[in-house]
């Protein structure tokens, strides 16, 4: 009996848990500037493209395990809702960032 609850304990931490699925969606997530250009090859873009990309993430609760901004691409791992697929989630970080960046 006690190691079924130890199991359903360290179950309850481990996943997201929904109305109806329990789980995490993890995908490693990588996308180009137009035309490769070079937006955060300065450190203070980097750092600006950074907080643009996590408050955009922060906004459509996508978790960042791992995010690497280059100058010309950024790329990282992240855990996504269950109900949004990859290509939205990429969708929304891309359009809510850029938004945000050149604001």
């Amino acid at each position: 009996m006690e190691t079924i609850q130890q199991f359903s304990e360290s179950y309850k931490n481990k996943y997201e848990h929904y109305s109806h699925s329990v789980g995490t969606l993890m995908f490693h997530l990588e996308w180009c500037t137009k035309y490769r250009y070079k937006m955060a090859q300065q450190e203070e873009n980097e750092r600006l493209l950074d907080t643009c990309i996590r408050k955009a993430a922060f906004e459509h609760e996508i978790k960042w395990i791992e995010l690497n901004v280059q100058p010309e691409h950024i790329q990282g791992t992240a855990a996504i809702p269950m109900r949004m697929s990859p290509s939205k989630a990429l969708q929304l970080l891309k359009g809510r960032s850029s938004f945000l960046f050149f604001k």
